[in-house]
């Protein structure tokens, strides 16, 4: 048989071209920008995406879906593998952390966990969720004694429905955040901006959610308020606002709150703590500000606050929305009463 001959020609080194870094990421964490960036790593059979929120299209939230095949432990590491850019600051006087949660379902059990870059120190908090289909803040307060606060903790795991067995549901989750929701105690709570961690719980059929502002007018043209609806649980459907620090009574006791309500609506404010509550009725022409007057009322040690509207009424915002959905916003504290 004859030689064949091949010729090669022209042949050049052409250098690879590596993918960029992702960009480290730290709290808060909340998803926008560049979605590329956030790196969720699942395991044990949990899968997590980044998708348009269920109530709002122009924010992206995390989804995890934990299916009927999925480990009891099935979670979600957050951030690239390597973790956060800087440590969780936990101190001896702050172990608390926050994650925005909407659950198909009440009761469900969160686990947060955080970790060093080896795992070998971690600690780890279960909360249950409280409200199905709506949007909650859950607040993770690490127990002091199990924080080892000269460790660096750079990671934390989100497990849904941990310890027991996937069923095919959906999660969605966002504002991951260090520190509990913070509300000024003087200067008010207005609700700025949209993304911040306010640390609502809802009970009895109240669900409060912060929203853009659909009624941009009269008193209140902020960007965004507080939304509360009132399903039909309870006729005590309601919601308490946790504060970071306590409320500094020195400086008035008089707490003002604008209302937005279509109808003529009886609006209990409440302070937790002191069991102390005022009554006053919004008379149904739009915004308008309440005040709460709470002259010899007041003491110390008051870290929550408590909505009511028509406390005594069944809700009904399923099927008639208009009626039982409320806004307010710029929550401050004024001077004394009369």
């Amino acid at each position: 048989s004859g030689d064949i001959t091949f010729r090669v020609d022209n042949v050049r080194w052409v250098a690879e071209t590596e993918a960029p870094p992702l960009d480290p990421i730290d709290l808060p964490l909340s998803f926008e920008g560049d979605t590329t960036a956030f790196g969720l790593i699942d395991f044990g059979g949990a899968a997590s995406s980044l998708v348009a929120d269920p109530l709002d299209a122009s924010n992206t939230v995390a989804q995890t879906v934990k299916s009927s095949t999925a480990e009891t432990f099935a979670g979600t590491v957050m951030g690239n593998g390597s973790g956060f850019a800087n440590p969780i600051p936990f101190t001896a006087d702050g172990t608390t952390m926050t994650v925005r949660v909407y659950s198909p379902a009440a009761g469900i059990p969160v686990l947060l966990k955080v970790e060093n870059a080896d795992a070998s120190v971690f600690s780890e908090v279960i909360v249950n969720t409280t409200v199905a289909n709506a949007w909650e803040i859950l607040t993770f307060d690490f127990p002091t004694a199990s924080i080892d606060t000269s460790a660096t903790f750079v990671r934390a795991i989100i497990f849904f429905n941990f310890n027991n067995a996937g069923a095919d549901r959906t999660y969605f989750w966002d504002d991951v955040t260090f520190g509990a929701a913070a509300v000024p105690t003087s200067g008010g709570a207005d609700f700025e901006p949209a993304g911040a961690p306010y640390n609502f719980t809802n009970f009895g059929g109240g669900v409060v959610t912060v929203i853009d502002n659909p009624q941009i007018t009269g008193i209140n043209t902020s960007t965004t308020v507080a939304q509360m609806q009132k399903f039909d649980q309870e006729v005590f459907g309601g919601s308490t606002l946790t504060l970071n620090n306590a409320v500094d009574f020195s400086a008035g006791s008089v707490i003002t709150m604008k209302v937005f309500a279509s109808r003529s609506v009886e609006v209990l404010f409440k302070l937790e703590g002191l069991n102390q509550e005022e009554k006053v009725i919004h008379g149904g022409s739009g915004w308008e500000e309440l005040s709460f007057d709470f002259t010899g009322k007041t003491g110390a040690g008051v870290t929550q606050v408590s909505i009511f509207f028509d406390l005594g009424t069944l809700g009904d915002a399923a099927n008639d929305p208009d009626n039982w959905t409320f806004l307010f916003d710029d929550i401050a504290l004024a001077g004394g009463g009369s």
